[in-house]
């Protein structure tokens, strides 16, 4: 039988997903082979020796459960398949950063592809291929490729605030302030006091980068508003209303912290005293 596409379509959470495109050259076959046969014998022996490889187990059950997919194809199986491969992306990658061995990180970073193409619908896959690439090399090329796993988790899990500010991090580096700022509004928004203040200055420095003044300040006047404490969101509209060009707003909110807030009030004093030099 010559080369046929296989397809695998499941549903995971409602989000459907197509998972193992393949061709069924060689490489696919090898269940029916009797060097697959071997090799399954071979994994036997490995698991009942005194000190068994833990990579090797887990290729070797990628093997089993690949074996009997062939023969009886099931939702299950590809979840597994692509859990199985996922954790040998991590093992891979673990050992190759232990040995300094480019080599086994290599082998990492190709399960880990692989393991978004048999389960696509899961964000940790994504998530995991995105933090490979950016350990595994440092070139716009491999950003690029992290910048993309990023936003696919993004699109299955919104609420992934770790991939989210990795990806605000990724866009800060390529100088994409824009871009950094829609993310990390949409995190403050979700939970504005989780926010520390070096976060709330580095939301700052992002919006002023991006020219996104008005809008900037208007998300900190609301969330001062619900908790008027957060003294150091008022300072962030004060400087973002003074780049802005409203000196008189951000000064009138710069004297308001100097009253009511003995810590901010000494960053509120430093700043009005530099606006006045200027």
């Amino acid at each position: 039988m010559g080369k046929v596409e296989r397809f695998c379509v499941f549903v995971v959470g409602g989000v459907f997903g197509v998972a193992c495109a393949g061709t069924g050259g060689a490489a696919d076959r090898r269940g029916n082979t009797a060097g697959n046969n071997a090799r399954l014998e071979a994994c036997a022996k490995q698991q009942r020796a005194q000190r068994p490889d833990p990579i090797a187990g887990k290729e070797c059950a990628e093997l089993a459960v690949r074996t009997r997919m062939r023969k009886r194809p099931t939702v299950a199986g590809w979840v597994r398949l692509g859990w199985i491969r996922h954790d040998l992306a991590v093992e891979y990658f673990v050992r190759g950063t232990r040995r300094g061995s480019r080599t086994d990180k290599a082998k990492g970073l190709a399960y880990a592809r692989l393991a978004t193409r048999t389960a696509p619908s899961f964000a940790q896959f994504w998530r995991t291929l995105g933090y490979l690439s950016l350990q595994f090399d440092a070139g716009l090329a491999t950003r690029a490729q992290a910048l993309g796993a990023f936003q696919r988790a993004l699109s299955l899990d919104r609420n992934d605030s770790r991939s989210r500010r990795t990806v605000v991090a990724i866009h800060l580096n390529n100088r994409e302030y824009a871009a950094a700022a829609e993310h990390l509004a949409y995190l403050f928004r979700k939970a504005p006091l989780s926010f520390t203040e070096k976060q709330v200055h580095q939301f700052t420095a992002t919006l002023i980068a991006a020219d996104l003044f008005a809008w900037g300040a208007d998300l900190y006047a609301r969330a001062f508003a619900t908790d008027p404490q957060r003294h150091d969101f008022a300072i962030g509209q004060a400087i973002l209303l003074k780049a802005q060009g409203d000196s008189a707003r951000a000064v009138e909110i710069l004297q308001r912290t100097l009253a009511e807030s003995q810590r901010h009030g000494e960053v509120a004093r430093a700043l009005l005293a530099h606006w006045s030099r200027r």
